[in-house]
């Protein structure tokens, strides 16, 4: 199909462009201008993304983890009783094998030797720490001497009942003497359990306003520690 224009109009359609072409460049050069926007506040406080703080979760477990450590400590310092050691084995060891053995210091002429009592002529001489002495008399070692809950002897244990000792006392004795004396906080009676046969003997001090154990000896020399004793 053939088409056909009138004459002119070309032309006409040309002018119809152009002003098409004006009349955007207008709208455009129009929007083109800044326009001044309004200002939208916010309260918002966000400023991204922020890092986790390691730091301060290693010093709360930190903290957890001392205070779970002191509250151990004190359980089982101050709540929690531990079994006494048996030294019925140790009775005539020597300074040495007895640091060894319980792995502590003893020191030579402590106030340990005030507190044993003996019916001697001759002097004592203690290696201890005030829990726990080694006992020498005439360069002999004549037995050990205790003052401490951590330790017991034949069974015997500190501040023990003296009711609880007659019956849990593994020591044989063949008969028992007593002897009433001022030594621990006001007056005590030290309690000789002996077996002349072995020649040795267990003495136990008693507060007599407690009527319970204050010290445990053992002496492997039952005539020498009673020499200025009548002892049928």
């Amino acid at each position: 199909m053939s088409s056909f224009k009138l004459k002119g109009e070309e032309d006409l359609d040309e002018l119809y462009y152009d002003r098409d072409d004006d009349r955007l460049q207008d709208i455009n050069a129009e929007y083109a201008e800044n326009v001044d926007l309004p200002v939208i506040k916010t309260t918002s406080t966000y400023t991204g993304p922020k890092e986790k703080n390691h730091v301060g979760l290693i010093i709360k477990i930190c903290v957890f983890a001392l205070l779970a450590a002191g509250v151990y400590f004190l359980v089982d310092k101050f709540l929690i009783k531990k079994d006494a050691k048996e030294l019925k084995d140790c009775v005539n060891m020597t300074t040495e094998q007895l640091e060894k053995e319980l792995g502590v210091k003893l020191t030579r002429n402590d106030t340990t030797a005030k507190r044993v009592r003996h019916y001697s002529n001759s002097s004592l001489v203690t290696d201890g720490n005030g829990e726990i002495a080694v006992l020498y008399m005439d360069g002999k070692q004549l037995g050990i001497h205790i003052d401490s809950e951590k330790y017991k002897l034949y069974g015997i244990e500190i501040y023990m009942p003296r009711y609880e000792v007659e019956k849990k006392m593994t020591y044989e004795k063949e008969n028992t003497m007593q002897i009433l004396n001022d030594m621990y906080e006001g007056v005590s009676t030290s309690v000789f359990y002996y077996n002349q046969t072995r020649n040795d003997c267990v003495m136990v001090n008693y507060n007599d306003n407690t009527n319970r154990v204050v010290s445990i000896t053992y002496f492997n020399d039952l005539e020498k520690i009673t020499e200025r004793l009548m002892m049928n």
